[in-house]
């Protein structure tokens, strides 16, 4: 249920971005689970996949509950991605200048407020998403795979890249 309400918010992003994406996303995904619920539950019409799907009214309920939770996680989660965040753009960056790293000089000007930055790049250390070097800064291997995660997201809504 959650995969059709992703599938569904993926392809409108692609086709034309919303004006307003809070609404649209939260629309895309309570109408998307609830006709599926209602499509699987309810009114049967996947009855071949009787082995599959939950069979008990509560097994049903729960399965709704479970789609909703995702999809409010998601939810909660999409405006970081969409919107740039700090220490996404800061994981992004270094990834870009690879194992030659990045110094904070060079990411400062990446940034229009010095003080937005070096509490990210403090707090990206202590998580073990990068690392310092002599003057560089470089992603660890957790930083890598936030980067590519970051990278690949923004490739699939076809939004531009920060930095």
């Amino acid at each position: 249920m959650f995969l059709v309400g992703f599938i569904v918010h993926v392809v409108l992003w692609r086709v034309r971005r919303p004006v307003n994406t809070t609404v649209t996303i939260i629309l895309v995904f309570v109408v998307s689970v609830s006709i599926v619920w209602l499509a699987l539950s309810i009114f049967d019409i996947f009855q071949g996949l009787t082995d599959f799907l939950p069979q008990e009214p509560v097994d049903k309920v729960l399965s709704l509950l479970l789609a909703l939770a995702l999809a409010v996680s998601y939810i909660m989660t999409y405006p970081a991605l969409e919107n740039d965040s700090p220490t996404l753009k800061l994981v992004y960056l270094i990834a870009q200048k690879g194992r030659t790293g990045v110094t904070e000089e060079e990411l400062f000007r990446s940034f229009s407020n010095k003080n937005a930055v070096e509490p990210s790049i403090t707090e990206m250390i202590s998580e073990g998403l990068v690392r310092m070097e002599g003057q560089s800064i470089l992603l660890t291997e957790r930083g890598h795979r936030l980067a590519t995660i970051y990278r690949k997201w923004r490739v699939i809504l076809g939004a531009e890249m920060g930095g």
